[in-house]
Formats: structure tokens, C-alpha cells, sequence
């Protein structure tokens, strides 16, 4: 007797292959999307701290505090929200003038820091033109 298609034992059999199969593929795929996801907030959080230490550099630096910190604040960067606190310190070497300052910005997202710059600030001094 001849029949078509497949029995029950068969698809079960080839049902649990599939799963065994996807069971190992899945935890890849879970993976790699968790590395891109964080390398996207890495990279908006860049763009974030640029924006912030970009806004500090307008300000004179004699203004600026010697050491402490700012209270925290949001800023948006590709659709995300983070959260940033600027800190001030003193220069440990005493290479920097009077007019400058050391200032490290920590970008914040999801409970703990995902980046952080930091960056000395000095006036400029405009060259004097003799006519």
C-alpha cells in the first residue's frame, strides 16, 4: 500500500531537529543584537558628550569651578535620553594657567556610565594685529 505525505512519528521527529536546530541558532542571534544595541548607545552617548563639552567651550573658563560638580542633566542624542553630570577638577601638575580647567563629562544611560571624555579648557588669547 502505497500512501503519501508523512506520518505522525515522522513530523514530530522532524519538528524536534527544528527546534533542537533553532535552539542553538537563537542565543547567536539574541547575542549580536545586544552587541549592536550597546554599540549604538555607545556611539549616541558620544555624540551626546560632544554636544555637552562643545556648549562648555563657550564659556570662559575663569567662570568655570576649580573642582565639584554640576548636578545632573538630560540631554537627547539619536532618539535616546541620557543623562549627563560635568565635574571639575584641579590640575595635579600645576601645567595649566590660571585661566584654565580640567572638565570630564560622564554620559549616564540605563543606571551606569556608558561613556566619558575629558578635555582641559583654556582662554584664548585673540594675536594682537599692528596696522
Amino acid at each position: 500500500m502505497k500512501t503519501s505525505g508523512f506520518s505522525l512519528i515522522e513530523a514530530l521527529v522532524a519538528l524536534v531537529i527544528l527546534g533542537i536546530a533553532l535552539a542553538a541558532i537563537v542565543p547567536g542571534f539574541i547575542g549580536y543584537f545586544n552587541v549592536n544595541n550597546n554599540q549604538e548607545v555607545r556611539s549616541q552617548a558620544v555624540i551626546a558628550a560632544q554636544r555637552v563639552l562643545e556648549e562648555k567651550r563657550t564659556v570662559d573658563p575663569n567662570t568655570m569651578p576649580r573642582s565639584g560638580s554640576d548636578p545632573a542633566q538630560t540631554i537627547s542624542a539619536g532618539g535616546r535620553t541620557f543623562t549627563y553630570v560635568v565635574t571639575y577638577r584641579e590640575d595635579a601638575t600645576n601645567s595649566c594657567t590660571v585661566s584654565c580647567r580640567f572638565v570630564r563629562v560622564d554620559i549616564i544611560y540605563g543606571g551606569g556610565v556608558v561613556y566619558a571624555a575629558e578635555t582641559a579648557y583654556t582662554q584664548l588669547n585673540a594675536p594682537v594685529i599692528t596696522p
